[in-house]
């Protein structure tokens, strides 16, 4: 059942091996690594939720929505072509915690992460680490396998029950940060520590706080209802132009919103990480908003999806801008060296290393019922699409990276030599097993698999 866990509902006890700590010379051992002359670094993980990459500044974007981020872009390193594995949240984070592949996760099983799969919490505690996450999605229940490896697993907002569809309310930013920033405060400065923090604030309902939205909305200020209006627009799908014009200025006030929070979160971990910092902010997905006759998002594999920010801090603060295409599966790997945690157990490859930034890269999807396989692979400025009707679409990406000119009836070679790269898909979406009330809550936060 796709769940959250409620206010003040923590995930902690024995279960998750304190006992084994008991021990200092074994803690010491375990961060150690028993042969360091200092420990590995603190690291601080955020996830912004349906963030794509041209919604902030340091991408391209106007109005100044993101002068925190910008800031840490600016002093850090920056990847500017980095590429989810799917377009929606499970698959996605999967991915990134265990490192592996989109092939290994099957949307629709009531396990996302594999058991076989250790996932970077789990690794990082078994060197030593507190660790705690703080998760704003609902569809990141622990049950599915989330939580493996954090001590403290806090889930936010609550399903309200009553006639109609289920309703989901979310936190806000500034919540989310708080409750972090409260763990965070409580951890022995002697031991270094992970903190996943993953924010709800751009997906779907788009809701603001106005003073937030008020950077980007033309006239009047909206009430509630009309933002809850315009909101049931866009998931109906009834929407008008100037309606996904305003849902679009109400998305970039939640990035804003958003970007606020994380500056003081950022701020705060530089205070609590006397061994060094790696702080990671990436998203899980996109958004669209018309760009290709659509709305929200799982649905396809264009560029507003798989296109997502990645800034990078290192404990030396190594500064740049790295224009390679890179894919979010490396994360673990890269934190985990970056760490100083020697090298890593994970299968993708550091993405500060030369083997990180090999092509091709691979994204894939699947729709359901029925089971439809939706595929698309990245190789330097070209992009192949599997569409859902079986046809491919392919696009040059550094002369048209909106992806408008289908280039498939006259790259034929292109198309051949990128088409052996697709390999086989995930066994059939058919074998899912999502229930009713799993639909119905997909639903509600904006879903449509239909």
């Amino acid at each position: 059942m796709l769940s959250s866990r409620g206010s003040g509902k923590l995930l902690h006890g024995t279960r998750f091996g304190w006992a084994y700590l008991a021990s200092g010379a074994l803690v010491s051992c375990l961060f150690l690594g028993c042969q360091r002359s200092a420990p590995p670094s603190s690291i601080l993980f955020i996830v912004a939720d349906t963030l794509r990459a041209d919604a902030l500044g340091v991408y391209g974007a106007s109005g100044n929505p993101s002068p925190e981020l910008d800031r840490l872009a600016s002093g850090n390193l920056l990847f500017e072509r980095a590429y989810s594995v799917t377009s929606w949240t499970q698959p996605a984070i999967a991915a990134i915690l265990s490192g592996r592949p989109p092939l290994t996760y099957q949307p629709g099983e009531k396990l996302y992460v594999s058991p076989n799969h250790p996932t970077l919490a789990e690794q990082l505690r078994a060197r030593g680490y507190s660790t705690a996450a703080f998760v704003a999605n609902p569809v990141m229940a622990p049950e599915l396998g989330f939580e493996r490896g954090f001590a403290t697993y806090r889930g936010f907002g609550e399903w309200q029950r009553g006639p109609g569809p289920p309703r989901f309310d979310k936190a806000r930013a500034g919540e989310v940060s708080s409750e972090a920033l409260a763990w965070l405060k409580q951890q022995p400065r002697d031991r270094p520590w992970f903190l996943y923090v993953h924010y709800m604030d751009p997906h779907w309902p788009y809701i603001p706080e106005l003073q937030h939205a008020s950077k980007f909305w033309k006239g009047d200020l909206p009430t509630p209802e009309a933002i809850e209006g315009i909101n049931i627009q866009i998931r109906e799908r009834t929407y008008t132009r100037a309606i996904l014009a305003l849902a679009r200025d109400l998305y970039r006030g939640a990035v804003a919103e958003l970007d606020a929070s994380i500056g003081v979160l950022l701020r705060e971990a530089e205070k609590h990480a006397p061994t060094g910092l790696v702080v990671v902010v990436v998203s899980d997905h996109g958004e669209e908003f018309g760009d290709h006759g659509d709305v929200l998002h799982a649905r396809t594999l264009f560029e507003e999806m798989l296109h997502v920010p990645l800034i990078l801090r290192t404990p030396d603060r190594r500064r740049g801008q790295i224009p390679t295409p890179v894919q979010v599966t490396g994360i673990a790997s890269t934190v985990w060296e970056t760490a100083g945690l020697g090298t890593s157990p994970f299968p993708a490859a550091n993405l500060l290393s030369a083997r990180g930034q090999e092509g091709p890269l691979r994204a894939e999807l699947f729709r359901f019922p029925p089971a439809v396989h939706h595929a698309a692979i990245i190789d330097a400025n070209w992009k192949l699409i599997l569409a859902l009707d079986g046809n491919f679409l392919l696009y040059r990406l550094d002369t048209d990276p909106k992806e408008t000119q289908n280039l498939a009836t006259t790259e034929v070679a292109t198309i051949q030599r990128l088409q052996s790269h697709l390999g086989q898909p995930s066994p059939p979406a058919s074998r899912a097993t999502i229930s009713n009330e799993d639909r119905e809550r997909l639903r509600a936060l904006g879903y449509d698999f239909q």
